[in-house]
C-alpha cells in the first residue's frame, strides 16, 4: 500500500495529514482480522443514503474476511430505544457507522461487556481524550473538513481498501463511496463537484474504469425516470406549463419535436437522446426559464445552475441505477420510509428483483409524500426573525424533517439565515432538522453547542451546515427564542 490511501492519489491532500490517516487505516484493518472470532460484529448504521452506503462496504468487507455480523439501522442513537436495544444486545464487537463520534463512544468506553469497537463517522465531534476500547476514523483528526471533503462512505472504502484485492472484488465499494458522499450534499466544488478526498476517489475510479465523469445537466433521475417526468418534477426552477404537470411536459416535447403523437412517453428517457435532441431540449429550457424568470436571472446563469458534475457507474452497465445522484436518492427514500435493509439488499444483490422493484416503490411512495407536503407548503412556514420554521407535528414522521428542511433552504436562501422542520418523535419528543442558508455565517453545530449549555435537556449534532437535535416538546418555545438570539448574535 503506497503512494495513497488504498491507492487512492494524494494530489488533493497533504502529504503529512495522508500519511497518519495510512498509518491509522492500516492499524484498524488489522485490528478487525481479530474481531469477530467468538462473538458477530454488531454494525450499528444511520438510515440515510451515506449511512446505507457504508454498510453495504463494510458488509462487503466482513463478507470478503468471513466474519459473523448483525446489521442494524438507527435514524439516531442519542434515544432512548437505542439505549434500551443496546442493552439487550449485550455486543461484544461493535462498528458505528456515519452515527456521529461522541455518543458511539460513550457507549463503547462505557460498557463493559463491550471488547472493541469501531466509530466510522464524518460529523463534527468533541470528545478528544485517549480511548481504551475504541478505534476512530474520521477526517476531522486529521484536520479534514468531513462536511465537504469525504463522507463516512468514503472513509469506510478507504478502510475496505487497504485488504488486499477488496476492491478488485468489490468494485460497486467506489460507487458507494461517491453516492454516500453526493447523499450528504458534498458537491460543492466548482458546477457541483466533488472536493478533497472524494475528488481522489473518484479520480481512483475513472483510472481503473469504476466510474466516469462529466459536465452535463443535473437531472435528478435521469437513469430511472421518463423524460417527461424528469421535467414534470424538477423543482429547482419552475418551468411554465410543464412544472408538476404530466401532460404538460409531454405537450412540450412534442412542440419542441422530441417526440412524436405516436412514441410512448413512458419509453423517452434523456440518456437515449441524440446529442442533437438535448441540444434542442437544453435551448428551449432556457428559452422557457428565461421568459419565466426575466430579470433576475441571464440566459448564462440559468445554463451554469442546471449544469453540473454527472457521476455514472461503468462497471456494471446493467446496474440498475448508474448515476450516482440518483442513487443517492433512491436510497435516501427508502430510509426516510424506514426501510433502509432494502436498499441494502439492492446493493448487495442487484440481480434481486424483487428488492430493486421495492426500491423503485419506496422512492415513489417517498416522492409522493413529498409532492403532497409541497402542495401547500407556502400556507405552513412561519418566519420569526431570520428563522423559518416547517412545523409538521401532525403531518410528517421525523425521518422526513432533514429533506424538507434542505429543499426549504434552497427556496428559502434569501430571505433567511436558517430554516427548521420540526416532527413528533417518541412521545414527548420532538425531532427538529435544521439547515442554514448562504446568510448565515456562523456553524449550526456551534450554535446548537451554546443551546445545549442552557438547555441540558438537549441532544443535538451534525455539520456546519446542517444540524439536527432532539428536544421535549414543552421547550421548544425556548429553543426557537435561543435559536433566534444566537442567530443575531
Amino acid at each position: 500500500m503506497s503512494g495513497g490511501i488504498g491507492g487512492v492519489s494524494i494530489s488533493t491532500v497533504r502529504t503529512c495529514r495522508l500519511s497518519g490517516i495510512i498509518s491509522d487505516m492500516a492499524r484498524i484493518a488489522k485490528v478487525l482480522i481479530h474481531m469477530g472470532r467468538d462473538d458477530p460484529i454488531f454494525i450499528f448504521s444511520h438510515i440515510d443514503a451515506d449511512g446505507i452506503c457504508s454498510a453495504a462496504i463494510i458488509i462487503e468487507l466482513l463478507i470478503e474476511m468471513n466474519k459473523p455480523f448483525v446489521l442494524n439501522f438507527f435514524p439516531q442513537i442519542s434515544v432512548e430505544s437505542f439505549r434500551e436495544f443496546w442493552q439487550e444486545v449485550e455486543p461484544r464487537y461493535a462498528i458505528f457507522l456515519d452515527l456521529g463520534t461522541d455518543a458511539p463512544l460513550e457507549y463503547i468506553e462505557n460498557t463493559p461487556g463491550v471488547s472493541l469497537g469501531i466509530v466510522i463517522d464524518h460529523h463534527v465531534f468533541s470528545i478528544r481524550n485517549s480511548y481504551s476500547k475504541s478505534l476512530v476514523i474520521n477526517p476531522r483528526f486529521w484536520g479534514l473538513d468531513g462536511g465537504v471533503e469525504i463522507s463516512s462512505a468514503g472513509m469506510t472504502f478507504l478502510l475496505a481498501n487497504t485488504i488486499s484485492n477488496f476492491f478488485a472484488n468489490n468494485p460497486i465499494s467506489l460507487f458507494c463511496a461517491v453516492v454516500g458522499a453526493l447523499g450528504d450534499a458534498q458537491d460543492i466544488g466548482a458546477k457541483r463537484s466533488l472536493l478533497g478526498l472524494n475528488r481522489s476517489i473518484v479520480e481512483y475510479g475513472k483510472r481503473h474504469g469504476i466510474l466516469c465523469s462529466y459536465e452535463d445537466y443535473i437531472l435528478i433521475g435521469r437513469g430511472f425516470k421518463p423524460l417527461y417526468r424528469l421535467l414534470a418534477e424538477m423543482f429547482i426552477f419552475e418551468i411554465p406549463g410543464v412544472s408538476g404537470s404530466y401532460d404538460g411536459a409531454i405537450d412540450f416535447l412534442i412542440r419542441i419535436g422530441i417526440m412524436s403523437h405516436d412514441d410512448d412517453p413512458e419509453k423517452i428517457f434523456w440518456e437515449k437522446l441524440t446529442p442533437e435532441q438535448k441540444d434542442v431540449l437544453r435551448r428551449k429550457l432556457l428559452e422557457a426559464l428565461v421568459l419565466k424568470y426575466s430579470g433576475k436571472y441571464s440566459i448564462e446563469e440559468l445554463n451554469n445552475i442546471l449544469r453540473g458534475y454527472v457521476y455514472e457507474f461503468l462497471a456494471d452497465k446493467e446496474f440498475f441505477c448508474r448515476y450516482a445522484r440518483d442513487m443517492s436518492i433512491l436510497l435516501n427514500a427508502c430510509g426516510k420510509m424506514r426501510a433502509p435493509e432494502i436498499a441494502i439488499k439492492g446493493l448487495l444483490n442487484p440481480s434481486d428483483q424483487s428488492a430493486v422493484q421495492r426500491i423503485f416503490q419506496l422512492y415513489e411512495r417517498y416522492r409522493a409524500i413529498l409532492s403532497s407536503v409541497f402542495s401547500n407548503l407556502d400556507t405552513k412556514i412561519d418566519l420569526m426573525g431570520e428563522v423559518a420554521i416547517y412545523d409538521g407535528r401532525d403531518e410528517i414522521h421525523e425521518e422526513l424533517t432533514s429533506t424538507i428542511s434542505s429543499i426549504l433552504a434552497s427556496s428559502l436562501k434569501d430571505r433567511v439565515k436558517v430554516v427548521i422542520a420540526i416532527a413528533r418523535s417518541i412521545e414527548g419528543i420532538l425531532k427538529i432538522s435544521l439547515r442554514k442558508t448562504n446568510l448565515l455565517e456562523k456553524s449550526l453545530t456551534d450554535i446548537l453547542k451554546k443551546i445545549s449549555e442552557k438547555m441540558p435537556n438537549i441532544i443535538g449534532g451534525g455539520h456546519e451546515s446542517a444540524a439536527g437535535a432532539y428536544i421535549p416538546e414543552e421547550s421548544l418555545d425556548l429553543f426557537l427564542s435561543i435559536l433566534s438570539k444566537e442567530i443575531l448574535s
